[in-house]
């Protein structure tokens, strides 16, 4: 209970010192987005906070349980100074038609690199992640990514054509 308070206080500190601080407008002249086709095309990559981050492809699979998976590919670096993961440190999310589409943990005899987002990697180092989604339908299926517990609005987007023929 002690930490929990302890928390709570700290965060509400850290919000008082924010407001109080100069006005500053950062913006940024593109909005990271990048339309590319299954197999990727030209990845998308942007710096978000201490970490950058490129959606490099996406390619169909198979769940266990024979349903349609996409399974995005992520390179994550970290140049913050202490070691962090990407499950930790990005949160991304898969849609289609504005629907998030549910993450896939069980495919059928395919070998991905879904352990390699709770890895930890130091400083300056770089891993490659792989997640699998459930598809929801036939339509294009777009990719966000946002530093996680930021206060910034920016984001990466990536957009890929399905085009499971």
């Amino acid at each position: 209970m002690k930490k929990l308070l302890l928390v709570v206080v700290l965060v509400l500190l850290s919000l008082s010192v924010i407001a109080c601080g100069p006005s500053v407008d950062i913006s940024d002249d593109s909005d990271g987005s990048n339309i590319g086709t299954i197999g990727g095309d030209k990845a998308s990559s942007n710096k978000l906070g201490d970490y950058e981050v490129e959606i490099l492809s996406a390619r169909f699979s198979t769940s266990y349980d024979d349903k349609e998976v996409v399974v995005i590919t992520y390179k994550f670096v970290n140049n913050g100074d202490e070691a962090a993961a990407f499950y930790t440190a990005i949160e991304e999310t898969v849609y289609q038609d504005g629907v998030e589409c549910e993450k896939c943990y069980s495919y059928d005899g395919e070998i991905i690199n879904e352990d390699n987002g709770t890895k930890e990697i130091k400083s300056g180092k770089s891993i490659e992640i792989e997640y699998g989604y459930y598809l929801n339908d036939a339509s294009d299926i777009e990719v966000e990514c946002k530093e996680w517990l930021s206060f910034s609005d920016k984001k990466i987007t990536k957009t890929f054509k399905y085009d499971n023929d």
